[in-house]
C-alpha cells in the first residue's frame, strides 16, 4: 500500500499487513464496545421529544409507501428508526398529524420499551458508519494506527453515544457528512467516472440525513478546494473531461436522493391554494410575477419535496425558535452558542487532543489532517449564522473532524510525552463516569449545575422520569408531585403516583421537576414580565437528582409560604 506524501515517516514503517490486522482488531473492537453501550442504554430512558413522530414519519415510508407528514427533514433517519418497529409489525394508521400517528404506533405496541429499543436500535447503522467514516479520514492522515485512535477517541465522546442511543435524525448527519467528505477527497485525487459516483451517492445521502447539509456541505467543500490550490494539488483536467465526471456526480446524486423519495413526481404547492408567505415578501402577492411563480409551484416533477423541506427549513430559520442559554431566552439564539455547547459538553481530555492534533497537523504539514481540520472549523462558522439554537446536535458531526485530530495526536506523540496517556486515561474515566446518561453529560465547566447554562436536548429532553420513579420508590414514595418537561406519558410509571404540580404553587410533600421547567420556562415568564411558574423551587436545596436532569425535593412538613 502507498501512502500520501503527508503521512509521517514512522507511520509508513510501521504498517505492514500484520500491523494492519492488529489496528484492524482494534478498531473493530471498540465500535463494538462502543455499539454495547449504546444499546445498554435503549430500554433506560424515557421517549424524548421527537422520537415518537420520527418513528411516525419512518413508519409511514415503510408501510404507506409515501412520505407525507413533513417535508422539513428528508426520509435517511426516519427510514432507519421505523425500520425495527416496522419489522416488529408496526403500521402506518392514517392519522392526520405525525404526532397523532406516534401516539397510535406506541398504543399499538404490546410493548412500549420493546418497541423504543427497536427504533433507537436503528441509528447503529450510522454509529457504524460514522465510525467508518472517521476510519476512513483519518487512515489518509498517518495510516491504520491513526485511525483505529481516531474511531477509538471517537466513540468515547458522550454526546456522540448519547445521540446514537435515541430514535432522532440527527445521526444520519454524523455518518454521512464525513463520507461526503471523504469521497471528495479520494474523488479529487483520482479524478475518474468511479470516483465521481461515489462522490455523488456519499453527498445524497448527507442530503438525506438533514438539510443543514445545505450549509456545511458548500463551506467544508469551499475549505477543501481552498487548501489544494493553495498546495497546487487540484486536479488538471480538460473541459470534458470535467464536464463527463460533473454529469456523473450530478447524475448519481439526484438518482440517490430520489429513490429516497420513492421517484415521486409531485407538485410543491401542495396542498392546492396553499400560500407561500415568506416568498410572497419578495415577489409580492399579485402580478404577473406573482401569477408565473405560482403556476410553476403547481407543475409536478422530480425532488419537489426536497426543495419543498428547504423553503420550510428556511421559514423555520426566518421564524426563528425559542433558545435558552445561561439564564436567557431569545427567540432567533446567539451568535456565540454553538461554540459556548461544544465547549462545556467536549471532554476536557478530547479537546486537548484535538487540539494537540491539530498542531501536530500544521507542524508535519499533513495535508490531509490539515483538511479535516478546515472542515470541521468550516461547520463551526456556518453554525454562527444559525438561528435554530436548540442543542449541540445540530453541529454533531464536528465531533467525526475532531476525532480525527485525536487520532493523529494519540499516535504521533504517544512516545514523546506521558501527556498524551494521561489525557487518554481522562476521556475513558470520562466517558465510564457519563455511564448510561451520555445525552445529558456536560464536562467541569458546567460546574456541576448545567442548567444554568442550557437545557433543551442538551440535558432536559424529558428522558429522565423513570430514574425519578426509580429514586422515589427505593426511598418508599407512594405519591409525589411533579412538573415534567416531556410527552412521555407519565400514567406509564408504576410505583409511583404523579400529580401534576400547578404552576405559582408552591406545595408541601415530595416534587419531582424538571430542570426544563424551572429555568427554561422561568426564563421564558421572565421574557414576558411574567412569574416563574416555577420559580419558588430554586430557593430550596433539592434532596437529590434522578438521572441528569429531574430535581426531586423532600418538602414534607415544611412550610411553603404560597405567593
Amino acid at each position: 500500500m502507498s501512502y500520501p506524501s503527508s503521512y509521517p515517516s514512522d507511520a509508513r514503517h510501521s504498517s505492514g499487513p500484520r500491523n494492519r490486522r492488529i489496528w484492524a482488531a482494534v478498531t473493530l473492537a471498540v465500535v463494538l464496545i462502543g455499539a454495547i453501550r449504546i444499546a445498554s442504554t435503549w430500554r433506560l430512558f424515557a421517549e424524548t421529544y421527537d422520537e415518537a413522530t420520527q418513528i411516525a414519519c419512518g413508519v409511514e415510508w415503510l408501510s404507506a409507501h409515501r412520505y407525507t407528514f413533513e417535508n422539513q427533514h428528508p426520509p435517511l433517519g426516519r427510514i432507519a428508526v421505523g425500520l425495527g418497529p416496522y419489522l416488529d409489525g408496526a403500521h402506518y394508521h392514517g392519522k392526520p398529524t405525525r404526532v397523532e400517528e406516534g401516539h397510535a404506533i406506541f398504543a399499538d405496541a404490546p410493548d412500549y420499551y420493546r418497541l423504543l429499543a427497536e427504533a433507537r436500535a436503528g441509528n447503529l447503522i450510522f454509529f457504524v458508519l460514522a465510525c467508518l467514516g472517521v476510519w476512513l479520514l483519518a487512515r489518509e492522515c498517518g495510516g491504520a494506527a491513526v485511525a483505529a485512535m481516531a474511531v477509538a477517541s471517537f466513540t468515547l465522546i458522550p454526546v456522540v453515544l448519547g445521540h446514537a442511543g435515541m430514535a432522532t435524525t440527527d445521526f444520519a448527519l454524523v455518518a454521512c457528512l464525513p463520507l461526503a467528505f471523504w469521497s471528495w477527497q479520494v474523488g479529487l485525487d483520482s479524478p475518474d467516472r468511479k470516483h465521481a459516483a461515489l462522490a455523488g451517492a456519499a453527498t445524497a445521502l448527507a442530503i438525506l440525513s438533514k438539510f443543514s447539509s445545505f450549509g456545511f456541505l458548500p463551506a467544508m467543500l469551499a475549505a477543501l478546494l481552498v487548501l489544494r490550490w493553495r498546495r497546487k494539488n487540484l486536479p488538471t483536467c480538460t473541459c470534458r473531461a470535467m464536464v463527463n465526471l460533473a454529469v456523473v456526480f450530478a447524475v448519481t446524486m439526484f438518482l440517490v436522493c430520489w429513490a429516497a423519495y420513492r421517484f415521486e413526481v409531485t407538485p410543491i404547492r401542495t396542498p392546492p391554494g396553499r400560500d407561500f408567505l415568506l416568498l410572497d415578501r419578495w415577489i409580492g402577492t399579485s402580478g404577473w410575477l406573482h401569477a408565473l411563480v405560482y403556476r410553476l409551484l403547481e407543475v409536478p416533477f422530480p425532488l419537489s419535496k426536497i426543495l419543498k423541506g428547504i423553503g420550510e427549513a428556511f421559514q423555520h430559520s426566518v421564524d426563528g425558535h425559542d433558545a435558552y442559554l445561561f439564564g436567557h431566552v431569545s427567540r432567533h439564539g446567539w451568535w456565540y452558542f454553538f461554540p459556548v455547547l461544544l465547549l462545556v459538553k467536549t471532554p476536557l481530555a478530547f479537546m486537548a487532543l484535538a487540539g494537540l492534533g491539530a498542531v501536530v497537523a500544521i507542524h508535519d504539514s499533513n495535508a490531509r489532517a490539515s483538511e479535516c481540520l478546515a472542515a470541521g472549523m468550516a461547520m463551526v462558522l456556518v453554525s454562527l449564522s444559525s438561528s435554530i439554537d436548540i442543542g449541540v446536535r445540530h453541529v454533531l458531526p464536528v465531533y467525526a473532524f475532531a476525532a480525527v485530530l485525536a487520532g493523529l495526536a494519540v499516535v504521533r506523540l504517544w512516545p514523546r510525552t506521558k501527556l498524551v496517556g494521561a489525557l487518554c486515561v481522562c476521556l475513558i474515566a470520562a466517558n465510564i463516569w457519563a455511564h448510561p446518561h451520555y445525552l445529558a453529560d456536560f464536562n467541569l465547566l458546567a460546574m456541576g449545575t448545567p442548567e444554568r447554562i442550557v437545557t433543551d436536548s442538551d440535558l432536559d429532553w424529558g428522558q429522565d422520569l423513570p430514574f425519578a420513579t426509580r429514586a422515589l420508590v427505593a426511598r418508599g414514595v407512594p405519591e409525589a408531585w411533579l412538573a415534567y418537561a416531556g410527552v412521555y406519558d407519565v400514567g406509564r410509571e408504576r410505583g409511583v403516583t404523579y400529580q401534576s404540580l400547578p404552576p405559582n404553587t408552591p406545595v408541601e410533600g415530595w416534587v419531582a421537576a424538571s430542570v426544563r421547567q424551572i429555568y427554561f420556562e422561568g426564563a421564558m415568564a421572565r421574557a414576558k414580565g411574567q412569574p416563574e411558574p416555577y420559580g419558588w423551587l430554586k430557593a430550596i436545596r433539592p434532596t437529590m437528582r434522578a438521572g441528569r436532569s429531574i430535581l426531586i425535593f423532600d418538602l414534607r412538613n415544611k412550610h411553603v409560604e404560597r405567593e
